[in-house]
């Protein structure tokens, strides 16, 4: 069994594989990821090649949820700036979803609703929000 120590912690991990889920969006798969495990729960240490594996499955989620958001606005006919206005989260935040960044929860949730619903969009857009003083 091959075992290192932590750099920082001082457990001793060993390597080994243990499932990880990779999230984006309304996306998610779990992959056995190669690594340098303690026992319990404590930091990890990836290598070069266990984090590109790690990166590509995110960049391949990232990418294919990006595909969807763009689909479903241009869907509902709506600029980035219109739907960052019905999302909520700032004037750019569409700009940054399509870019990569990932939603808050809420906004991931009203998304869905909204792919699902199409119909719904008028109904969301009369809803007044309370500015924060």
């Amino acid at each position: 069994m091959r075992t290192m120590i932590h750099p920082e912690t001082g457990q001793t991990l060993t390597r080994q594989e243990r499932p990880e889920t990779i999230s984006h969006g309304i996306y998610s798969r779990t992959i056995n990821l190669a690594g340098w495990y303690p026992e319990d729960d404590g930091d990890a240490i990836l290598d070069p090649d266990d984090q590109k594996a790690y990166e590509e499955v995110a960049g391949e989620l990232r990418a294919r949820y990006i595909a969807r958001l763009k689909e479903m606005r241009k869907r509902l006919d709506l600029t980035q700036e219109a739907a960052s206005n019905l999302i909520g989260g700032g004037i750019r935040s569409f700009q940054r979803y399509e870019s990569g960044r990932q939603p808050t929860a809420a906004a991931v949730r009203l998304i869905e609703i909204l792919c699902r619903h199409p119909e719904l969009v008028d109904e969301v857009r009369e809803i007044e929000v309370a500015e924060a003083a």
